[in-house]
């Protein structure tokens, strides 16, 4: 036997020198380098494999997978007994503060628990394959992927079973070999054979007394020569296949036909592509999903397709998709079947699978989450899975990588592990969450699940809110208007899931008039590649905000009437940071508006949006003159249209003169306020809402800015709790205040006293916390929202629905989706000068909302 016992390729834990035993983590640049480097050495040196086995954390799953990638045939077992040592609470801690540190890790791996993997794993695999080699007269040649310890001690327990006499250190091979150390890819080398001369009847003789044991390296690093480091290795690695610079467009089978496509279906719907004009827009990439294949692989391994519903084949779909101008899109699966099916999953086959799909001129690869928890018993769908998906996704993205053929990589595991915390160093997308669903209450469960995905969009990298439901009859126009502008909003793929053409469905007109909409569609490619991101939200009065930058100093805003009545919405401009745009398009109502001031309102349909670009904007708080003022001789100036979002005595007025001026000036407010300054600034009271502000002056005005109080924070330590609720401590979360107040039933609350310096409304940033998932209730009515309300001197309640703000697993990081706090505003009246009883609760909880309330962290008063 010849073995070779390797560590994984670098990893960001290795660089950052942080402990990451049984954490996974992710590779960097170099460390993909270094795998294709060893691949391709002892590919050069004409070495194969028999049997690679692997440890089943990422960074050695990917390793192996290297080595494969030249022998497709074999694919790596992989075994969680090779995992590396369990440092217990040292886990992601730096290394050396361990050295130091007197503190003792909470339940890490004994030293004995880590030899007895190791001797398993020798007395299980390794010395049954090598005596079975010597009975056939075959050597097997073995690859051992691992970790830096683990693979030290099965180096002892393997040297253990050879007579010293018998050991033998082979030319460069050092003293090194009897305590060796491991770099990221070295591997140490050894021969084992059997002796000429065997001693026989030692009832002492160590298990292998019949064999020699030669060293033949040592840490060898090879395939290493020449490969200089990078100036500045990356700790965020990003696939880079030069594919989806912007969203991703395309057709696919799942939403109309289910997991029941077939070639004509695809072939028809493709040509219609074409000939509607959607291709011509970027609706390129055609995708047949679930139900093409069969559930037996061919008897070398390789997939194949099912010849009854595809005769041609898909080598001959793809060239088809092609020769329209279109490109060809397959699906798969991370587990041992495709979801909903029994045909054959990708598990245990990516390098396999990633080739034949290259070699069926594939383009885009979706691969999806079922059939994949071994734990479990490979369940069709598992929402609590044993172990996080994002080591397969690693496998197959490194497989794809190395086919010589961009791919697109389109990472389908439905939310369960944040992926947008490692999916975008994978894939070119990755879905947030569950299915969408053919009814009304999936747009508003999606968008709460976006809110935490939206900072991670970018070129390359897209968060995926699954395909759409437009002309597949299940939502009326203006919905349909709502769902095609949300989607291009937030940057997510957009991909047809309707029947375009087949023999017995077309596409209804008004339809595909959305999905041909130039101006929504641009708006999702725009080359800035931001996403829009939630502004305000009015739960009780039913319509929210969305906006986002554009290319070309441009904006765009959404604003959602929930309600299924058609009605007037305004939108304040302050809200989405602008105060004045010199052009409002209005895209479904097909209308244009020029020197829009603070706000803008239009007539809404039910359940519809309304879409606007603004044009030539300024930014919140600044009044140009020009824009805002009437001037009276020069001598007073009236600016109208001043926003306020709460009501205060301490705005701030900055005036800019035209030219050097140190006048004294008189400013009067809507307020009533009076007050002279000679200075270029002053503290002005303003009511919440639209003001107007006249100033007597003599050198002209050319603007004023007006910044609103910061207000006084207030932290849940200061409230007071009643029933169910409780204070809770979060450790390194629940910002600023690491506490927050949790278990906020109906029956319960929490209350303080707040002083105010001015009655009125007053607007309350809140500081939340919501990780309450909806996954299997997906299909009922989960909504990825929690009800939170806040009362002012026992008035009536405002409400909100507070969205996801969890950016961890409960899964894998448990408790730390909980301490991940998120902010959002909501005005609210009654307030008194001096002190206020201000009462937050979950009023309505039991009205069909949710047991508990979102956590609340804490509140800034603008006051």
């Amino acid at each position: 036997m010849k073995l070779f016992l390797i560590r994984h390729a670098e990893t960001v834990d290795n660089v950052a020198q942080r402990l990451a035993g049984i954490t996974d983590s992710p590779l960097t640049n170099h460390g993909a380098l270094q795998i294709t480097r060893l691949g391709r050495y002892f590919a050069s040196q004409n070495i194969k494999f028999s049997h690679i086995f692997s440890s089943d954390l990422s960074r050695a799953v990917l390793t192996a997978e290297g080595l494969s990638a030249h022998q497709p045939e074999l694919s790596p077992l992989l075994l969680p007994s090779l995992r590396e040592r369990d440092f217990g609470s040292f886990e992601g801690q730096m290394w050396h503060s361990t050295w130091e540190s007197s503190i003792v890790p909470k339940q890490p791996e004994s030293e004995a628990s880590m030899r007895q993997r190791a001797d398993t794993f020798l007395t299980d695999y390794l010395l049954p394959l090598l005596l079975a080699g010597d009975e056939a007269g075959d050597e097997a040649v073995v690859a051992v992927v691992s970790h830096g310890l683990l693979l030290r001690s099965l180096w002892r327990a393997l040297f253990a079973c050879f007579p010293s006499r018998d050991v033998r250190i082979v030319g460069d091979a050092d003293i090194s070999a009897f305590n060796p150390f491991w770099a990221n890819t070295g591997y140490l080398e050894v021969l084992i054979r059997p002796k000429l001369s065997p001693s026989v009847g030692d009832p002492d003789m160590p298990v292998l007394g019949g064999y020699s044991l030669q060293v033949l390296g040592v840490n060898t690093r090879a395939h290493l020569a020449n490969l200089q480091l990078l100036a500045a290795v990356s700790l965020h690695p990003r696939i880079d296949n030069g594919l989806a610079k912007t969203p991703q467009m395309g057709w696919n089978t799942y939403n109309h036909y289910s997991c029941s496509p077939n070639e004509a279906i695809v072939r028809s719907n493709a040509k219609a592509l074409v000939d509607l004009g959607l291709s011509a827009l970027g609706y390129r990439y055609v995708t047949t999903d679930c139900g093409w294949s069969v559930a037996d692989r061919l008897p070398n391994g390789t997939l194949t397709w099912n010849e009854t519903l595809f005769p041609s084949g898909f080598p001959a779909m793809g060239r088809y998709l092609h020769g329209l101008g279109l490109l060809f899109g397959v699906y798969e699966d991370s587990g041992i079947k495709m979801c909903g099916t029994d045909h054959a999953g990708s598990l245990y086959h990516e390098g396999q699978d990633a080739q034949t799909f290259a070699e069926w001129g594939a383009d885009a690869l979706k691969y999806d989450n079922c059939y994949s928890d071994n734990a479990t018993n490979y369940p069709n769908v598992n929402y609590e899975p044993s172990t996080s998906p994002s080591p397969r996704y690693q496998i197959m993205s490194s497989a794809l990588s190395r086919v010589g053929r961009p791919i697109l990589f389109q990472i389908c595991e439905w939310g369960i592990d944040f992926p947008a915390l490692w999916a975008p160093a994978l894939g070119n997308s990755w879905r947030i969450g569950n299915d969408i669903i053919p009814a009304w209450r999936t747009i508003f469960r999606t968008l709460n699940q976006a809110v935490p995905n939206t900072d991670f969009a970018g070129p390359g990298h897209w968060p995926d809110l699954d395909m759409l439901f437009v002309g597949n009859g299940v939502f009326s126009v203006p919905e349909e208007q709502t769902h095609f502008s949300l989607w291009a909003i937030l940057k997510s793929p957009l991909t047809i899931g309707a029947a375009l053409k087949d023999d017995v469905t077309s596409i209804n007109q008004a339809s595909l008039e959305v999905l041909k909409q130039k101006d929504v569609i641009g708006f999702n490619q725009d080359s800035l590649g931001v996403s829009a991101s939630l502004k305000r939200r009015w739960s009780d009065e039913g319509y929210e905000v969305w906006s986002g930058p554009l290319s070309g100093n441009r904006t765009v805003v959404a604003v959602i009437n929930w309600r299924n009545e058609s009605r007037d919405l305004t939108l304040d401009l302050p809200d989405v940071g602008l105060q004045y745009a010199q052009v409002v398009r209005n895209i479904w109502g097909n209308t244009v508006a020029s020197d829009v001031r603070t706000s803008y309102t239009a007539t809404v349909a039910g359940h519809g949006t309304m879409l606007l670009e603004l044009q030539g904007t300024v930014q919140s708080g600044l009044y140009p003159a020009n824009v805002f003022a009437n001037s009276t001789g020069g001598q007073k100036t009236t600016f109208q249209s001043v926003y306020a979002a709460t009501t205060s005595a301490n705005y701030m007025l900055a005036i800019s003169f035209s030219r050097p001026s140190t006048e004294t000036v008189t400013i009067t407010t809507s307020s009533g306020q009076t007050v002279s300054t000679s200075g270029k600034s002053t503290q002005i009271a303003l009511t919440a809402g639209s003001n107007t502000i006249t100033i007597q002056h003599t050198t002209p005005i050319e603007s004023i800015q007006i910044t609103p109080p910061t207000g006084t924070y207030y932290a849940n330590t200061v409230f007071n709790v009643t029933g169910s609720a409780q204070h809770t401590t979060c450790g390194s979360g629940c910002s600023p205040v690491g506490s927050k107040i949790g278990y906020l039933s109906p029956n319960s609350n929490a209350y303080t006293s707040i002083p105010a310096t001015t009655p009125g409304s007053k607007y309350l940033a809140i500081d939340y916390i919501n990780n309450d998932v909806a996954f299997s209730s997906t299909w009922g009515w989960g909504s990825n929202s929690r009800n939170l309300t806040v009362s002012v001197n026992d008035g009536a309640p405002v409400r909100l629905e507070v969205p996801l703000s969890g950016r961890h697993s409960e899964l894998y990081s448990p408790g730390k989706g909980w301490w991940d706090t998120a902010t959002l505003g909501v005005l609210t009246s009654g307030w008194k000068k001096g002190q206020n009883k201000v009462v937050f609760g979950n009023e309505g909880g039991q009205n069909g909302f949710q047991t508990y309330a979102a956590d609340f962290v804490g509140v800034r008063v603008w006051d």
